[in-house]
């Protein structure tokens, strides 16, 4: 029964290792596509990116935009099937006219996971 377990649990750390490599090589394409929303207006960010999960007020006038969101990842090991939630979180700063002045990520995964890039 442990060495079961064990196969199980030495599978899904494999498979999550290989999902966080994939990543690598699209981070900088990732980081660029988040970079070309600075200059861009809240109203294109609220159309393509829909309502903030959360919005504030700081230093001022400038507002931060937040995007949390749940990507469920299902991995089917020896006919039984576990599905993991990887949560990320995205911020906007907007300045007083609207316009976006630049973007965190509250996670790692933000970087690996695509994210809507500006209408063109």
């Amino acid at each position: 029964m442990k060495e079961g377990i064990m196969k199980t649990r030495r599978m899904i750390i494999m498979l999550a290792m290989a999902f966080l490599l994939s990543g690598c090589g699209a981070r900088q394409a990732q980081i660029d596509t988040l970079n070309s929303w600075i200059g861009a207006q809240q109203d294109e960010l609220l159309q393509v990116w829909g309502k903030p999960t959360g919005s504030y007020i700081i230093s001022g006038e400038d507002q931060i935009f937040e995007y949390l969101n749940d990507v469920p990842v299902t991995f089917n090991s020896y006919g039984k099937e576990t599905t993991y939630h990887y949560r990320y979180l995205t911020r906007f700063r907007i300045g007083a006219t609207g316009e976006i002045k630049g973007w965190t990520c509250g996670e790692l995964a933000c970087c690996y996971i695509a994210c809507p890039g500006r209408l063109r």
